[in-house]
């Protein structure tokens, strides 16, 4: 692909993300697509669309999408907008630049629009009586071509000197390397599959909240389900247990059947290496700059070294207790924040989510409900492990006896977690249904 100061930048930032650089990467034709590494998308320019042939043209018979907007981002290519465009690659996002052709394809349909392409497509093409190389014009052809602009195309072509020249690999070779391509290509109903649903998509964001948070407080009212939510609500306190002693320095061990292993005394050797982790993540959220990232690993950071530090060991032990109410609140609370955000593309959350809201939300006010009847009646916590009794007590008669601590206060405390909590996920799904809704008005 011939550069010029019409073609893109030499580090174009990602229409999609807004502030993620695109690499640049080399199609069969001899063109140059842009990939963002965070969403996986793909820009191509008026050239690189031709290259697809009719992979990537206007589908005719398209419906109009309601909820249709337009990237955040202006164009590389010529600074238009991309808005919502029906291709004849219909798997995932397609978005096309009004003023300059230019495509941007999510991964899923890259991969429906590699499917579709020529296999053999050459770097000539037939329009308007003319044949062109496509290296070998300017950028402003190009776009004219993807226009079907015949008048702008001859201006554009006027001046230039038509030659011959290859572009890319040998013609047996870039055959080769098609062939090879395509037989690593998935098919389109795999593409389908892998489709993305963005986490600022209007309907799930205003409405999975509020269906998630319905079923979740008719489950709790009636009962409905306790037993599917509640081997989740033990791993949210065990968990709870685990990420209080790993805190403070100690390698503990949550099982599935609702204890947790955690050894007397903290090492010197797991700290530092739970700092290390807890750096690292941080690191790979601010080179990502993945906001949600960066704070839950600059917020654990922070706790860690101060409970290992600051705190008595008398002070660690007791965290460790708490530790597992606190994880049956707060773990919930992420899952339920970060419905409105992808932290990690490549695990699907974008659907996961939407599974794993209803069961938070139950499992938040499960917990909410135990706490505020303990509160009334300490007794009802005073029962001992999931496996039937526990020589020690269970967790709150342990607080009580080895550190005396009254059982109402802690239940109190705990309440007032746990309101906190719901009112900072109800105005983040507020907040962040609005911006969706903002953003397709915008469009």
């Amino acid at each position: 692909m011939t550069e010029s100061p019409d073609a893109l930048d030499a580090a174009p930032q990602c229409p999609r993300c807004g502030d993620n650089p695109l690499e640049a990467e080399p199609l069969p034709s001899g063109e140059l697509a842009r990939v963002c590494a965070r969403c996986e998308g793909r820009l191509l320019d008026a050239a690189g669309r031709a290259s697809f042939g009719p992979a990537l043209e206007p589908d005719p018979d398209a419906l109009p999408d309601p909820f249709a907007g337009a990237l955040p981002a202006a164009c590389p290519c010529c600074g238009g907008r991309f808005e919502r465009a029906a291709l004849r690659t219909t798997a995932g996002e397609t978005y096309a630049c009004g003023g300059c052709g230019a495509v941007f394809l999510g991964e899923a349909a890259f991969v429906a629009a590699r499917r579709f392409a020529p296999p053999d497509a050459s770097p000539v093409i037939h329009t308007h009586g003319l044949e062109l190389e496509l290296d070998a014009v300017r950028p402003a052809a190009r776009a004219a071509v993807a226009r079907g602009d015949a008048e702008a195309l001859r201006r554009s072509i006027a001046p230039v000197p038509i030659e011959r020249r290859p572009t890319g690999p040998a013609p047996d070779t870039q055959r080769a390397a098609i062939a090879e391509s395509a037989a690593r290509t998935e098919p389109l109903d795999a593409g389908l599959a892998h489709a993305r649903l963005p986490v600022d998509e209007p309907v799930t964001a205003t409405y999975g909240p509020l269906v998630a948070w319905s079923v979740a407080l008719l489950s709790t009212l009636t009962h409905f389900g306790d037993l599917l939510v509640l081997p989740v609500q033990i791993q949210f306190h065990e968990l709870g247990h685990a990420l209080a002693a790993w805190a403070a320095g100690r390698v503990a061990v949550p099982l599935p059947c609702g204890i947790t292993l955690v050894p007397a005394q903290p090492s010197s050797l797991f700290t530092a290496l739970t700092w290390a982790l807890l750096g690292a993540g941080l690191y790979v959220g601010i080179r990502a700059r993945r906001t949600p990232l960066v704070v839950l690993m600059g917020g654990a950071l922070v706790a860690a070294m101060g409970v290992r530090l600051l705190a008595s060991t008398s002070a660690q032990a007791r965290f460790v207790l708490v530790g597992g109410f606190y994880g049956e609140l707060l773990l919930p609370t992420l899952l339920a924040l970060l419905y409105h955000h992808d932290p990690i593309p490549r695990l699907r959350w974008d659907f996961v989510r939407l599974l794993a809201l209803p069961v938070a939300a139950t499992s938040m006010l499960r917990s909410l409900g135990t706490f505020v009847a303990a509160e009334r009646e300490p007794s009802r916590l005073m029962g001992g492990t999931f496996l039937g009794g526990d020589p020690h007590g269970s967790d709150l008669e342990r607080i009580v006896r080895d550190h005396g601590a009254d059982p109402r206060a802690v239940m109190r405390r705990l309440v007032a977690v746990a309101v906190i909590a719901l009112v900072v996920v109800a105005v983040h799904h507020a907040i962040a249904a609005a911006r969706a809704r903002r953003r397709v008005v915008g469009s």
